[in-house]
């Protein structure tokens, strides 16, 4: 990554200010929300033109007020592509698009043995941009219903009742995500999601986004668990109630790959 970003020598910045539509109810900046605020400073980013890989860091959270500074910077061939948000130059997320070849892993068109797989989602008008193809945020926001179904049918207690009742918040901290192309509207979507590992606070698992038997997006995507408080949150083990029926999973379908 070191010899790419040395290339990186056109630049731009800007300056945003978080709003309630861009806040989730924790608080908190929705992450499909960085990719439109990215987008609509820099509208030359190639969001819609696949294929490409990405690789997302969430740093530090964002909340209702802050102002961040944006800065774009990309090579001159527009293969290589960095945005990144400070807070008081503090770094709290970059994103880095490049635009390449890199292959889908071999589960990818036939994900072995997924721990869950959505019902079928058709792609209609709200998720689709002018050239009636899904637009990178919406993917993440289908992605992260998917995830919090998965919680429920894994769990057996409703999402809200983790989030709210228990306390029980799970942040994203990264994504790792291969784009081969984004569906039409009026296809049909499928997720599958499947653990890889988990460790004392984190938990990493991979999904696909398959539309005809055909894995369109691969992702791997790593949260932590976290105990939500009035004045803020604070890092936690994941709770034992939870790893128990994690690691069934990861019994069941192998520790990926």
């Amino acid at each position: 990554m070191i010899s790419i970003l040395t290339k990186l020598n056109k630049s731009e910045k800007s300056r945003v200010t978080l709003r309630f539509p861009q806040i989730d109810p924790a608080g908190i900046m929705f992450y499909p929300r960085y990719f439109e605020i990215a987008l609509r400073r820099f509208p030359v980013l190639p969001f819609s033109a696949p294929p490409y890989t990405l690789t997302t860091q969430f740093i530090r959270p964002n909340r209702l007020g802050d102002t961040l500074d944006l800065s774009l910077q990309h090579d001159i061939e527009l293969s290589s592509w960095l945005v990144t948000g400070l807070l008081q130059d503090e770094e709290h997320f970059s994103i880095r698009l490049l635009k390449d070849g890199a292959d889908l892993t071999d589960d990818a068109h036939f994900p072995a043995l997924p721990a869950f797989t959505s019902d079928e989602s058709e792609i209609g008008a709200w998720a689709v941009g002018c050239d009636s193809r899904m637009i990178l945020s919406r993917y993440f926001e289908l992605l992260n219903m998917t995830i919090e179904e998965w919680f429920e049918d894994t769990l057996e207690i409703p999402f809200f009742e983790l989030h709210y009742g228990r306390n029980i918040a799970i942040p994203t901290v990264q994504f790792d995500t291969i784009i081969r192309g984004f569906p039409s509207i009026g296809s049909s979507a499928t997720v599958w999601l499947r653990p890889i590992t988990l460790g004392k606070r984190a938990m990493t698992f991979k999904s696909w986004l398959v539309v005809d038997d055909q894995c369109l997006v691969e992702n791997k995507q790593v949260i932590v668990f976290v105990k939500t408080h009035d004045d803020g949150y604070e890092a936690i083990q994941i709770p034992g109630y939870i790893r128990e029926r994690f690691e069934k999973q990861l019994e069941n379908t192998g520790k990926g790959k």
